[in-house]
């Protein structure tokens, strides 16, 4: 049976020598040291595997489209490979996921808790730039230096088109919030030379650009409720959030190195919530039936996405204000008599 993000690491991974992989740890191992510092959720800035695919080419500087498109495949294989998380959906969950509207606030803040440095989510019956898609990875990207000499932070998402191509799109953290990132992503992706030269020309042969929209839109909510809730069953600390697999580096003769995840590791989201929304769905006629003109049946709420930032705002005695944090929770379309605890945990 063909596992596609499997396939494409099985693929990737051995057209790149050891080497490569020895100097993207020593970028690693560099990490604040001879190098600048990068937060912890992102494995390696993409200035890094620029650099290791010029080594890779035995080019110095300049890189093609070409050659744009095998670094991508080394930062995708690269920073996968050590956690090899899949993420698979109930189908009922997945169908009101997709279909949930983003407005409003939401902020950038929930993508710093993806819960590994890069995971891949299975999708159904997606479609971008005309292309089936398997699925999807999903990285943060921190840029010590853009083009107007600041720091600037992305999610970049990596579409698994069904040939086993990678389709880069990239949000860009900044001005705004996650619907007017959304809204803006494909004319940035052209300027920016992200997407490819077929792709690129299906959009202005076409101008069909809400095929594309719905699909980066359906793969945001679907990581948006991963960011929200994280795995199963992995551990917590004692607020009850859940904490990010990031690998450490072990010390070797010949260096420090990190070393990739033996197999995959497949996370099957909201089967609760399925089951809910399946046994709501069975019983409507009973429903119906023991209904009065005093208890109205229950309505069914369109799923939406619930936010709200927690913590002090007071200045400390220090001078420095207290952390804040934005919680979301995906509210799903199920009747309102649902407690919100029933949601995954």
């Amino acid at each position: 049976m063909s596992n596609p993000p499997l396939d494409f690491l099985q693929r990737t991974t051995p057209q790149f020598p050891s080497s490569i992989w020895a100097f993207v740890d020593k970028l690693r191992a560099d990490k604040g040291i001879s190098l600048p510092d990068w937060p912890q959720y992102v494995f390696l800035p993409f200035s890094g595997w620029y650099a290791a695919t010029c080594l890779f080419l035995h080019k110095r500087t300049i890189l093609d489209m070409n050659d744009m498109t095998i670094m991508h495949d080394m930062a995708v294989a690269g920073t996968w490979r050590l956690t090899q998380d899949v993420v698979r959906f109930d189908a009922d969950v997945y169908a009101s996921i997709i279909d949930t509207p983003i407005t409003g606030d939401l902020p950038f803040d929930v993508f710093y808790r993806l819960p590994a440095w890069a995971i891949y989510i299975e999708t159904r019956d997606m479609v971008y730039s005309g292309v089936p898609v398997h699925g999807f990875w999903a990285m943060l990207e921190h840029d010590t230096k853009d083009t107007m000499g600041d720091e600037s932070e992305e999610l970049r998402l990596f579409f698994l088109s069904e040939k086993g191509r990678l389709m880069p799109v990239v949000l860009q953290f900044g001005d705004g919030n996650l619907e007017t990132a959304i809204q803006r992503v494909i004319d940035s992706d052209i300027k920016q030379g992200l997407i490819t030269k077929e792709i690129v020309a299906y959009i202005e042969d076409t101008q069909d650009k809400e095929q594309n929209m719905r699909a980066i839109t359906q793969a945001v909510n679907l990581l948006l409720y991963v960011c929200a809730y994280g795995f199963p069953n992995r551990p917590r600390n004692k607020s009850g959030e859940f904490q990010p697999h990031r690998p450490t580096m072990v010390k070797t003769k010949k260096g420090w190195r990190l070393f990739p995840a033996q197999r995959i590791t497949y996370h099957d989201m909201g089967e609760d919530i399925g089951n809910a929304i399946r046994e709501y769905k069975a019983r409507p006629q009973a429903d119906s039936e023991s209904r009065t003109h005093a208890s109205p049946r229950p309505h069914v709420r369109r799923a939406h996405w619930h936010g709200f930032w927690y913590g002090g705002k007071k200045m400390l005695e220090d001078g420095t204000l207290p952390e804040r944090r934005f919680s979301l929770k995906w509210l799903p379309p199920i009747p309102v008599a649902m407690k919100e605890d029933d949601i995954e945990e």
